[in-house]
C-alpha cells in the first residue's frame, strides 16, 4: 500500500474504531466502527450479492468495501465518504507504520507507566508497541496521539526504505529499523549461512520472502570478535549483525542513521573520544571494550628489524584512509622516510591474506591476524577499541541484551584468549 497522507479525523464523527481480529491470524482485519453511537459491522458473506460487484475503495448505497476479496471482508454501513477515506488512510498507515511512540514519549519526559495512566493503555501494551512486537489498534493509536500531543500521522507513518552499502545493486538482503526508517543491507553467503535473508532486491524491485518482526541491530567496524555475540543472540531471537567498515566510515554511517553501533580505533581512548565527539556531537554513548596490539605484519622471508623496512624493494600494503592502521602507517612512514606502498581495500584479515599470498611484503595490522596467517609481527602500539551508539538505544529491550552480551564473562574471557587483546574485567562507559 503506498504511503497515504492522513486527513484530520473528527472525534465527534467517529467515536470508536477497533480491530476485531489479530493481524497474526488474518491477512486483513475486520473493523468495528461506532459512528455517532451506532455500531455497524458484519461479514461480507451476509451481503454477497451486494459486495461482489464493487472493488476495494468504492462507495455503494449502504456501505463501503474495506478489504480485498482475499481474507475476511467487512462492510461498514451508513458512513460518509470523507469519513471512510479518513479511516482507510489511518488503517493503512498503521499497518505499514514507522513507530515513533517511544520518541514522543521521551520528548514529553514520560515513563511508560505515566503514559499508560494518561491514555488508559496497559504499560505492557505500550512497551510491546514501542518495541514493534505489537501492532496497535486504531483506537489505541488515537489515544496515544492525544496523550502525546501530536497527530496520528506524526506518530505512525509509512516507513522510508533506504539502501545501505555502496555497490548494492541487487541480491539478497536483511532489513532493520534504524531510528525512523527501514534499511536494507546486502548480505554475502557467509552471513546467509546462519541468517536467512528477508528478501531479494532485483531489477529495481524489492521482493520480500517474509516480513520478520525480529529485533535486528547492525554494527559496523573492523573487529571480528563480535561475531561470537551474534551467534549467541540468534537463540534469543535477536539479530546482531557485524559488517566491515573503517573507523571513520563507521562514524559516518552512524551519524546518517544507517546503523546502530560503530566501532572506532583511532588511537588511545582519549583520541577516540575526541574524534567521536568532534564528528558526531552530543547524545552518544561510548564503550571501551578492549585494547589490542597493532604493529607491522611481515611476509615470510622479510627481516624482522625495523631498520630495514625503508628499503625501496619492500612493498607496503596499506588500508584506506580513515582506518586506525592507516593512521599508524602514516606515523611510521614519517620516521622511515619515503616508502613504496600500494593501497588495498578490506580489513585486517584481507591485509593479512594478501601478505600471506605474496601480494606485498609488509603492512600495519593487528597481532591477532598476523598470528592467524603465520606472519611475522613487530609491535608498534596498543590501541583502544571503542563502540559508540545513540544514548536513546539504551531504553530498547533488545539492545540491552546486546550490552549484556558485551559484559558477559564468557565473552570477556574469550577476548583474553586472543593474541594481542587486552581486556579489563568490566566495560568503561562514557557519554559525549
Amino acid at each position: 500500500m503506498p504511503p497515504t497522507k492522513l486527513p484530520k479525523i473528527e472525534p465527534s464523527v467517529i467515536t470508536t474504531i477497533k480491530l476485531l481480529f489479530s493481524l497474526e491470524n488474518y491477512k486483513t482485519p475486520i473493523l468495528a466502527v461506532s459512528y455517532k453511537g451506532e455500531k455497524h459491522c458484519r461479514k461480507a458473506n451476509e451481503q454477497r450479492k451486494t459486495t461482489r460487484h464493487f472493488n476495494r475503495g468504492r462507495l455503494f448505497s449502504k456501505g463501503f468495501l474495506i478489504t480485498p476479496s482475499k481474507g475476511i471482508t467487512a462492510v461498514l454501513e451508513s458512513m460518509l465518504e470523507d469519513t471512510i477515506d479518513n479511516i482507510l488512510a489511518l488503517i493503512y498507515n498503521i499497518l505499514d507504520m514507522k513507530n515513533r511512540v517511544k520518541e514522543y514519549r521521551l520528548k514529553r519526559g514520560l515513563s511508560q507507566e505515566e503514559l499508560s495512566k494518561l491514555c488508559g493503555i496497559p504499560r505492557t501494551t505500550i512497551s510491546a508497541i514501542e518495541s514493534g512486537k505489537a501492532v496497535p489498534s486504531v483506537d489505541y493509536a488515537i489515544k496515544l496521539s492525544k496523550a502525546l500531543g501530536c497527530s496520528v500521522e506524526e506518530l505512525f507513518v509509512s516507513e522510508e526504505i533506504s539502501f545501505f552499502l555502496e555497490g548494492f545493486r541487487e541480491g539478497p538482503f536483511i532489513s532493520s529499523r534504524v531510528g525512523h526508517k527501514k534499511v536494507l543491507y546486502s548480505i554475502d553467503s557467509k552471513i546467509a549461512t546462519f541468517l536467512p535473508p528477508d528478501g531479494i532486491y532485483q531489477n529495481g524491485q524489492i521482493k520480500w520472502f517474509e516480513r520478520r518482526h525480529i529485533p535486528t541491530y547492525i554494527f559496523v567496524g573492523c573487529d571480528t570478535s563480535l561475531h561470537i555475540i551474534s551467534y549467541k543472540l540468534i537463540a534469543k531471537n535477536i539479530r546482531f549483525i557485524p559488517f566491515y567498515a573503517s573507523s571513520e566510515k563507521a562514524l559516518k554511517l552512524l551519524k546518517k542513521g544507517y546503523v546502530h553501533l560503530a566501532g572506532v580505533h583511532l588511537g588511545t581512548l582519549e583520541e577516540n573520544l575526541r574524534k567521536i565527539k568532534g564528528y558526531l556531537g552530543e547524545g552518544y554513548t561510548v564503550l571501551k571494550v578492549f585494547s589490542w596490539e597493532e604493529g607491522i605484519m611481515l611476509r615470510e622471508g622479510i627481516s624482522k628489524t625495523f631498520k630495514e623496512l625503508n628499503k625501496r624493494e619492500i612493498l607496503w600494503l596499506v588500508r584506506e584512509r580513515g582506518t586506525g592502521s592507516r593512521k599508524v602507517f602514516e606515523e611510521l612512514s614519517a620516521e622511515l622516510g619515503s616508502v613504496n606502498y600500494r593501497e588495498i581495500t578490506g580489513g585486517h584479515r584481507e591485509l593479512a591474506f594478501s601478505l600471506k599470498n605474496g601480494f606485498g611484503d609488509a603492512g600495519v595490522g593487528t597481532k591477532f591476524f598476523a598470528y592467524e596467517y603465520g606472519l611475522g609481527f613487530l609491535s608498534v602500539k596498543k590501541e583502544d577499541y571503542c563502540i559508540c551508539y545513540r544514548q536513546e538505544l539504551e531504553e530498547d529491550e533488545g539492545f540491552s541484551v546486546i550490552l549484556t552480551g558485551l559484559m558477559e564473562r564468557s565473552y570477556r574471557e574469550f577476548l583474553k584468549s586472543l593474541p594481542g587483546y587486552y581486556v579489563n574485567s568490566a566495560l568503561e562507559k562514557f557519554v559525549v
